[in-house]
């Protein structure tokens, strides 16, 4: 603190010590990481009678925690940081009755790291590479296009220096890495410099990366154009009618979105970058295609955008249930793609898109037999061209219709 004339302190809205008190005499099982052992030194010498498990693998604990709760024990699980931040907390809840669980919060790394760096975080744009592929890692190139501040989760595999040099492959040399090395632990260090820097070095784990652009970063736009995706040539939704299509499915903040049919995945992308809260499912049954979705999906930086290479409607029963679906494909099984969307459909709506009469008469008797059939809308775009001695003339493309559902909640 040699130096320091000024401290900003942080009050704590709440002092959690005698709930961690009341949990430790409580609990018949005290787990914790081994990483954590020396951390925990000092509530280990005030309860020193109790059954203190460190492990080396989640798994290993996750075992000896619900066999404990089995038996009707009670377990305290020491996590590092916030555990409801991409911490263990999250795998309990979904696994136990929240009801019977308390989450009891400490400083996350994240809030430690940008203080130690002395850097406002409140713009900040956090992505976990931890126990992600390794393709993980391209979205950081179209992330930083958009975002000025990052934070990524690391792993051993996913470490600082893949990122640097993913970054230097990647012409984004000028990036100002920020390197958290065992935030917490006495041998805490933070280092700040090039990718070029920390291309070829090792750090301890557990670390974490900040990146900074200077430039801020542009704001999602609506209205990418056909040219900006990878797609077979006229297998894409045009830019008129995905408006439009977007426009009547009234997106929400939060929740989940499917596309099915997506062939390029032009109206996966718009919405995934238009909503980045949402999660976004494109489902598409070609391979070819669904590369193509993949690249597209890189180039733009969606990482809420998730690709399901299959045919619909069975690939559709393992995704979670949607509050938003477009379709834009089915051909003969048009129908029953219908029957298991509708019925994994929590409420909301559906647009769905067609150019023949025969899927325009399924859709539209589906909607009707449904009692959800909101309107149809007939779209037909007429593009200028100049192809005819110079003259400008209007060539008209397919023509869509648009048939507009709404599922309410029963």
């Amino acid at each position: 603190m040699k130096g320091t004339k000024l401290w900003v302190l942080g009050l704590p809205i709440k002092d959690y010590t005698p709930q961690i008190t009341i949990a430790l005499k409580e609990a018949d099982k005290i787990i914790a990481a081994r990483h954590l052992e020396n951390n925990l030194s000092s509530w280990r010498e005030k309860f020193p009678q109790k059954n203190w498990i460190f492990y080396e693998r989640f798994s290993q604990a996750l075992e000896e925690a619900e066999k404990a709760l089995g038996q009707q024990k009670k377990v305290a699980f020491w996590a590092s940081g916030d555990p409801l931040f991409f911490g263990v907390a999250r795998t309990f809840l979904t696994r136990l009755n929240p009801e019977e669980i308390k989450v009891v919060p400490a400083l996350s790394s994240l809030q430690v790291a940008f203080a130690e760096s002395k850097i406002p975080w409140e713009d900040a744009l956090f992505v976990s590479l931890h126990g992600q592929n390794e393709n993980k890692i391209n979205d950081l190139k179209a992330l930083l296009r958009r975002q000025k501040k990052l934070l990524v989760l690391t792993d051993p595999q996913n470490s600082p220096a893949k990122i640097a040099n993913y970054l230097l492959a990647a012409g984004l040399g000028s990036t100002k890495m920020i390197v958290a090395e065992r935030l917490g632990f006495p041998e805490e260090k933070i280092y700040t410099g090039p990718p070029a820097e920390f291309a070829s070095k090792d750090f301890k784990n557990p670390n974490l990366v900040i990146l900074l652009q200077e430039k801020p970063g542009e704001p999602p736009v609506f209205g990418l154009k056909e040219d900006e995706f990878l797609h077979e040539k006229g297998l894409i939704t045009k830019d008129e009618v995905r408006a439009v299509a977007i426009h009547k499915l009234r997106l929400p903040p939060q929740g989940v979105f499917w596309d099915i049919g997506a062939g390029s995945g032009s109206v996966a992308c718009e919405v995934a970058n238009l909503a980045p809260g949402l999660l976004v499912y494109a489902v598409e049954k070609s391979p070819e295609r669904t590369r193509m979705i993949e690249k597209n999906r890189e180039n733009l930086g969606l990482p809420n955008l998730t690709v399901v290479e299959g045919k619909a409607p069975e690939v559709l029963a393992p995704l979670p249930s949607p509050d938003r679906i477009f379709i834009g494909g089915g051909g003969k099984d048009l129908r029953s793609i219908l029957e298991t969307s509708w019925l994994k459909l929590k409420s909301g709506l559906v647009v769905i898109a067609v150019i023949t009469i025969e899927s325009l008469e399924i859709a539209y008797q589906f909607l009707k037999e449904k009692e959800g059939l909101k309107e149809v809308v007939s779209i037909q775009v007429s593009r200028s061209s100049n192809r005819i001695s110079g003259y400008t003339y209007l060539q008209a493309l397919n023509q869509v219709y648009l048939l507009v559902g709404e599922k309410h909640e029963s």
